[in-house]
């Protein structure tokens, strides 16, 4: 009796055809989206630079363009059993510094999530403070159905559709600017919105 289901056999005899074309739509899906990695990082340096009063700046934990298959844990090397996850993460980290320490520490990340149901292109703003909390509040019901808000993190995200485009990532990457980032920064320097 085999364990092998008919797709299982049909999966395993185009597994060829399979992997390259998974992994150039990757790589393709990767080099995109990190075009966006030095337009984040510029608005938030521009931001610093202008802002030095607030102390924050860049830290040097960061990520861009990493590509997690069957597993969210960059520290595996082999796999016992293969997770269904698929991800491409870019992620800049930023904290208010002081002679000694770090603290307020915030992050910017994107990227590409593919795991059960969810299946999208991703810009969030995350960080355990009362600005991010502020943030969240300040779009009250009028929130689009693809922004999530909790009290550590505000997101907006584009569900991979047949009709997906990079136009479609670019339009979701001007929101996220115009609409999550920018708000923040102004919250950071004590502005409401």
């Amino acid at each position: 009796m085999s364990n092998f289901t008919k797709a299982n056999i049909e999966c395993l005899a185009n597994m060829p055809m399979l992997v390259d074309a998974m992994s150039d739509t990757i790589e393709k899906l990767q080099e995109v989206l990190m075009t966006y990695y030095p337009k984040i990082e510029e608005e938030l340096s521009d931001f610093f630079n202008n802002n030095k009063r607030l102390r924050y700046g860049i830290t040097r934990e960061r990520e861009n363009g990493c590509i997690y298959a069957f597993s969210d844990d960059y520290k595996k090397h082999h796999l016992p059993k293969p997770e269904r996850i698929m991800k491409i993460t870019s992620r800049i980290e930023f904290a208010k510094t002081t002679k000694n320490s770090t603290n307020n520490e915030f992050a910017v990340q994107y990227g590409y999530w593919n795991e059960d149901n969810e299946n999208e292109i991703y810009f969030l703003i995350s960080g355990k403070s009362p600005v991010v909390k502020k943030l969240g509040e300040s779009f009250g019901k009028t929130t689009n159905e693809n922004m999530l808000i909790d009290d550590d993190k505000v997101d907006i995200q584009l569900p991979i559709t047949a009709d997906f485009s990079e136009e479609q990532i670019e339009k979701t990457f001007e929101e996220f600017r115009d609409n999550i980032l920018r708000p923040f920064l102004e919250l950071l320097k004590g502005k409401t919105l």
